[in-house]
């Protein structure tokens, strides 16, 4: 009995072999055949012992996986008793070879029907996917590289967009700085400059030559001090800042800061007091230079931010400490704390209109402090509320003085031909006093007559009235600056010329003036003999009283623009 079974079995095997060689015999690709129960193999197709390396006799009639070695986590047997249980063929895909690592074979598994149309054995067809697994592994590699890439190209992109921003912020910083410093340089040597013409003329008086020395001397000594003060701190930044220990005549340097910073403060009717909290002494030991330094920035700081009431000064000298100590006090406009934040800042100010208000360039305070640090000590802000004041100390171990020069001979020169400008009614919008004087020298000498606004909105309002011929229009001014008031006025009406007289000079300020309504721009410091030709062009010439605006055609208008 037991005979029969195995001789139907043998039938049954052999009859499946046949169907396997009739069926791949001659095929190209590999093709393996199992029986189905005991995943003997039947059958090797001659391709597939090429691709083996093996005899078919090595091969047949032996376990699937002895005759083709598994990988570790090669699932083909478990997939042979699925196909072989259900009939639905399946695909396996890049098994490493068990015995070749590095080669990769890939499985499609069929089940094949014997003559009862039942499942009789599996059928394997094998793929060689060495190459195609190594080229996944490589754009797996490559794709984790590719990530790893982009990865890094977003943080440097990041960092680039942050470098970017600090540029664009240093780039705006620096505009703003040197917006500055031309404002700041030219406004002094305007008056300088203009003054030393009244000068060279043989007509004027003793009192005026008087008072225009005095203007001149007092300009040069505000830029003496803005040009030191840039450099005092390069140097500090540098690290090259040298101070001095030397003896110094303490009542005499403190004599000459009180008379200085008394009379800046009498100018604008402040009281101004400088008193001592114990016995100074004759000398100490310190830099003169530096000290002097330190005490004018604050004290004059106090007095330029005080409008009414008054700035005092307290000195104390601190023997156990050997602290020389100055509190300097304000009734003027005071500081909310976050203003307060910026003011050792070097070139910011509490806030924009600040400096459109006040004028200055920040350097000050935090030129005053970093002086006093190299000396020993310190400038601090004490106190300080809106609209009530400021309460600034000072400490240090150092102390300086500063001469007064005297002031020389005019030279005289010969009298230039003006322009005559007579019976010209002639606006002049400006808020220093200097200027205001200067310019209405520079036009009443030709004849014109001339009227003086103080700020935008006083100019808006009497040159709407219709009494000028034309306006000249400082830029920066307190309560409305000059491109407002030229703006307001061309809405209002006013037919005009107007010329942009300031101290703005940048390309971008030029073009500026002529968009808001500007007919020219001219840049202080101020000749006397070209103010004098533009405001008869543009008064007397009628083909010139609308000047067209030279940035419309892609370029800022130049003096000789208007003049020739």
């Amino acid at each position: 009995m037991n005979s029969e079974k195995e001789n139907a079995s043998i039938a049954h095997t052999n009859d499946f072999s046949q169907i396997c060689r009739y069926l791949s015999e001659r095929s190209p690709q590999p093709m393996v055949a199992v029986e189905g129960l005991t995943h003997i193999v039947s059958y090797v197709n001659p391709a597939f012992c090429r691709l083996a390396g093996k005899a078919r006799d090595e091969m047949i009639n032996r376990p699937f996986s002895k005759a083709v070695p598994e990988g570790e986590h090669n699932g083909c047997l478990k997939m042979l008793e699925r196909v072989f249980r259900t009939g639905e063929a399946e695909l396996l895909a890049e098994q490493e070879h068990g015995e070749k690592p590095g080669i990769y074979w890939s499985y499609s598994v069929w089940a094949i029907l014997g003559v009862d149309e039942k499942p009789a054995g599996v059928m394997i067809q094998v793929t060689e996917t060495s190459e195609a697994a190594a080229f996944r592994k490589r754009a797996v590699s490559v794709n984790e590289a590719l990530v790893v890439s982009s990865m890094r190209q977003h943080e440097l992109t990041d960092k680039a967009l942050e470098l970017n921003k600090e540029l664009k912020s240093a780039t705006q910083f620096k505009n703003q700085f040197l917006a500055a410093m031309s404002h700041e340089i030219r406004t002094p040597l305007n008056a300088i400059i203009g003054f030393s013409e009244l000068l060279a003329l043989s007509d004027q008086t003793v009192d005026d030559r008087y008072l225009y020395g005095e203007r001149m001397k007092r300009n040069a000594v505000l830029l003496l001090q803005l040009i030191n003060d840039i450099l005092d701190l390069s140097k500090i930044e540098a690290g090259k800042l040298e101070v001095e220990n030397i003896e110094v005549n303490l009542p005499q340097l403190l004599s000459d800061v009180d008379m200085v910073m008394r009379h800046l403060a009498e100018e604008k009717g402040l009281a101004f007091s400088m008193t001592a909290a114990n016995l100074l002494p004759d000398t100490i030991n310190s830099d003169p230079t530096r000290l002097k330094q330190i005490l004018t920035n604050v004290i004059s700081n106090a007095v330029k931010f005080t409008a009414v009431g008054a700035v005092e000064v307290t000195i104390d000298v601190d023997h156990p400490s050997k602290k020389f100590r100055i509190v300097v006090s304000d009734t003027g406009e005071g500081m909310t704390d976050e203003q307060a934040a910026k003011i050792f800042f070097p070139f910011i100010q509490g806030e924009a209109t600040t400096t459109r208000k006040f004028g200055g360039t920040g350097l000050g305070l935090d030129l005053a402090r970093r002086l006093a640090q190299a000396l020993g000590g310190d400038v601090r802000l004490l106190e300080s509320l809106p609209d009530k004041g400021s309460v600034f100390e000072i400490t240090v171990a150092l102390d300086n003085v500063r001469y007064k020069q005297p002031l020389k001979a005019p030279v005289q020169l010969a009298k230039e031909h003006l322009p005559r400008l007579d019976g010209i009614r002639i606006l002049l919008v400006d808020d220093a006093p200097d200027n205001q004087l200067l310019m209405t020298k520079f036009l009443t000498i030709g004849g014109a007559r001339v009227d003086v606004a103080n700020d935008g909105e006083e100019a808006v309002a009497k040159a709407n009235s219709g009494a000028f011929d034309i306006v000249l229009m400082d830029i920066q001014m307190p309560k409305l600056d000059g491109y407002g008031a030229t703006a307001r006025l061309r809405e209002l009406g006013y037919k005009g010329p107007i010329v942009a007289l300031t101290a703005h000079a940048m390309r971008d300020e030029i073009e500026r003036c002529h968009l808001v309504g500007c007919n020219a721009h001219l840049a202080k410091p101020v000749s006397m003999h070209e103010l004098s030709m533009l405001v008869r062009r543009l008064v007397v010439d009628p083909e010139v009283k609308t000047v067209e605006h030279p940035v419309q055609k892609g370029r800022p208008p130049s003096l000789r623009d208007e003049l020739h």
